[in-house]
């Protein structure tokens, strides 16, 4: 919400391949997670287009298209604060 104004789109994907669309349900719940969750059944997102393999992995797309940072694990408010502030920089 407090980057919003700045562009900042967040979309989490869960990887329902591999996982209950239950459960997933139940994870966002539990977290009380206000941004869109989308579905990959296949793995073609998670695995074939992006290589993830450490969960969660944060993937930083920039305004062009382009990855602009991978982040292997949980990010807190201030490291999320950090590259957003450096992407909007450039």
């Amino acid at each position: 919400n407090r980057f919003g104004s700045d562009g900042l789109v967040i979309l989490g994907v869960n990887q329902t391949f591999m996982d209950d669309i239950d459960a997933a349900r139940e994870f966002a719940n539990e977290l009380d997670l206000t941004f869109p969750l989308v579905r990959d059944d296949s793995g073609n997102v998670s695995s074939a287009a992006f290589d993830v393999r450490v969960l969660p992995t944060t993937i930083i797309i920039g305004s062009g298209g382009t990855i602009e940072s991978v982040h292997l694990g949980p990010m807190n408010d201030e490291q999320i604060e950090a590259v957003v502030n450096e992407l909007s920089e450039e």
